[in-house]
């Protein structure tokens, strides 16, 4: 045997053993990264954490909205959280949700007569992560002794938060709109520039599988796909992760320009003030949120950059934690006094 064929047998070897090494460190981290996470134990851990965000947002998560009993239809808005208190529980947390009339319920007594603050936004608005008394609507109310309603929902974006405190009855209550913005709202806030076509139930429906129904078959070839993918990407990608910026950040152009496009569908927003905040996945900024905003011209709609960090979020659950919830509401408390 030449020694070119030498060669090439012993690189045929090493990429053999290679590769049986990356699979079995990469399924080991894996395994042990689902076991902590049915254990309920999260990890802060770089590589570990890597491995369990991965699991986590890729189906081993209560998603607020995928759960019938919790929604209901609703042909404007798709859906909406149904009355009543609802325990919703996630790796790093335990919580009870509580949904009224006036959206989900802080528990405060309050007794300033002042018109009140209506709260929009996503989940991270909404609450995940946190008990009632605990969102920055809730703390907010508190600091101003001031009704806060809390309308924010889990997916919303911009178009559907408004439409919700249009048909809430709440407009002639409030004179201050606080709306949360988040970097996953840009899609649905252009498409309903375009389509504003009542939801059917069928859409409805199928938010629980087919038929209303899970596909447990489907759901198993899914599950088995993630870990597939799983063990063959996640190593690389905790490399190219680590040599990359945990600060993400995103470009605010077209989310403004669509943003301001969905104002002007409500007029009645005119005769408010209005403050925009927004809290992306983790902390992640919007690298020219000040340069873009600073083209407001309108004296009602102000911008507000709350330089949220790491740390006001979980580790692994990309929505606020209660630091981030309380740091959100002593700005805005700053503001609104």
């Amino acid at each position: 045997m030449s020694s070119t064929e030498n060669r090439g047998v012993r690189f045929a070897a090493f990429l053999f053993i290679f590769v049986i090494f990356y699979v079995t460190v990469s399924l080991s981290l894996l395994t042990f990264s689902m076991i902590e996470i049915q254990r309920g134990v999260p990890h802060s851990d770089f590589v570990l954490k890597t491995y369990q965000r991965y699991l986590y947002h890729k189906g081993w998560r209560d998603v607020y909205q995928s759960k019938r009993e919790r929604m209901e239809f609703d042909k404007d808005l798709l859906y909406k959280p149904k009355y009543g208190r609802f325990a919703f529980n996630n790796l790093e947390y335990k919580t009870f949700l509580t949904f009224g009339p006036e959206g989900r319920i802080s528990g405060s007594a309050i007794s300033n007569n002042r018109p009140g603050i209506a709260v929009l936004g996503d989940s991270h608005a909404m609450g995940y992560g946190v008990n009632d008394s605990e969102t920055f609507a809730a703390r907010l109310e508190k600091k101003l002794d001031r009704r806060v309603y809390n309308l924010g929902v889990s997916s919303y974006g911009t178009y559907r938060e408004l439409l919700s405190l249009q048909k809430s009855g709440l407009t002639d209550r409030i004179d201050t709109v606080v709306i949360q913005y988040c970097e996953n709202d840009l899609e649905e806030n252009e498409a309903k520039l375009v389509d504003r076509s009542p939801a059917r139930p069928e859409k409805f429906n199928a938010m629980f599988g087919s038929n209303g129904k899970p596909d447990v078959m489907a759901g198993m070839l899914q599950k088995m796909n993630v870990w597939l993918e799983g063990t063959f990407t996640l190593p690389v990608q905790s490399v190219v992760a680590l040599f990359t910026p945990y600060d993400k950040s995103y470009d605010f152009e077209r989310d403004y320009v669509a943003m301001k496009k969905v104002f002007t569908l409500f007029p009645w927003l005119k005769s408010k003030q209005v403050i925009v905040i927004y809290s992306n996945k983790y902390g992640r900024k919007f690298k020219n949120f000040a340069e873009v905003t600073s083209r407001s011209t309108e004296k009602n709609l102000r911008f507000v950059d709350l330089h949220l960090g790491v740390k006001d979020y979980y580790d692994v659950d990309d929505h606020l934690n209660v630091r981030g919830h309380e740091r959100i509401a002593e700005i805005l408390a700053g503001i609104l006094r």
